[in-house]
């Protein structure tokens, strides 16, 4: 069995000699075993993670999943109540709290004593739907919870800046338990496709979004930097030095917040360190880091501008 990629590489490979699209069981067979024959050394074998990690990856993907068909559905509420209940928009900021649905349940429009209206069984409907989706979620939360409290190194990523109940789990199943798995942070960072992808034709070379990758996987690692911009002091320097100074969009500043990141949980993870703010703020005041600057944090190095590049030089102030 292939890891990662391993349907769209033999994919891919039956495409290279069979460009009609046709496909069938027989020929894949076929292509497979002859890319398994010719290619063995540049494939790596599939080595599942333990089943409590499995368990844990299959619980978070699905509290996902309910959360997106919560949001689906407080949407379809809202429209509903701006058509014939508006008021309850004004008197709350969301629509998809216990609360809200209690009192719609009770009295589903403002005139309910004088005459009904064709939406309150719409409103009804949805109402108790919503209320299915949140006895879900709480019941998925206190699920992972429990994995979470007897796993080794939940410490570990609790100590992330940003990372609260909901992205610990997604966390240490996006690393997983098996340390032998990856060999460098530059292997995560380009599997779960936070790593951009450079291409080059003639004299011509450009970098864009990766997109062939495992998006839950690289949603994790983009919302926890999201997350972490607001809880550690160097992320929102790095953030506001790529919006600010590099005009990147937020989107673009996020994910290299998060390529940073990557490599600071890859060591965590791998030496079973939970992380230490103060000390990775010393590690970057040593190399005279630009985020150290940005801190305000005293340091021996500046930058300055070469050429249209930024060059890393010594500080004559």
């Amino acid at each position: 069995m292939f890891s990662g990629g391993g349907t769209t590489t033999a994919a891919r490979y039956r495409e290279t000699f069979c460009t009609s699209g046709a496909k069938d069981d027989p020929n894949d067979t076929g292509f497979l075993l002859d890319l398994l024959l010719r290619h063995r050394e540049r494939l790596r074998p599939l080595q599942p993670d333990t089943v409590e990690t499995r368990l844990l990856q299959f619980l978070v993907e699905e509290r996902r999943r309910t959360v997106n068909e919560r949001t689906r559905q407080s949407n379809r509420l809202t429209d509903c109540l701006k058509q014939y209940f508006p008021q309850i928009l004004l008197w709350f900021d969301g629509v998809d709290s216990p609360l809200v649905g209690d009192l719609l349940e009770r009295w589903p429009s403002l005139d309910t004593l004088r005459r009904a209206h064709p939406g309150t069984l719409t409103a009804r409907g949805l109402v108790a739907l919503l209320r299915t989706l949140r006895d879900n979620i709480a019941g998925l939360d206190r699920r992972i919870e429990q994995l979470v409290l007897a796993r080794p190194d939940g410490e570990l990523f609790a100590s992330l800046p940003g990372a609260g109940a909901v992205l610990v789990p997604r966390l240490i199943v996006a690393m997983g338990t098996r340390r032998e798995r990856y060999d460098s942070a530059f292997e995560v960072q380009c599997y779960s496709g936070i790593a951009p992808v450079k291409e080059s034709s003639g004299k011509t070379s450009w970098v864009h979004f990766r997109r062939t990758c495992p998006t839950f996987l690289r949603q994790t690692f983009h919302e926890f930097a999201l997350h972490s911009i607001g809880q550690s002091e160097w992320a929102k320097a790095y953030y506001q030095h790529l919006r600010e100074d590099q005009n990147k969009t937020h989107h673009a500043a996020v994910r290299s917040v998060a390529y940073k990141w990557i490599r600071i949980i890859f060591r965590c993870w791998k030496d079973g360190k939970p992380y230490d703010e103060e000390i990775y703020l010393q590690s970057l005041r040593r190399r005279g880091s630009l985020i150290v600057g940005a801190l305000g944090l005293p340091t021996g190095a500046g930058w300055q501008t070469v050429a249209g590049f930024q060059k890393l030089s010594e500080n004559n102030a």
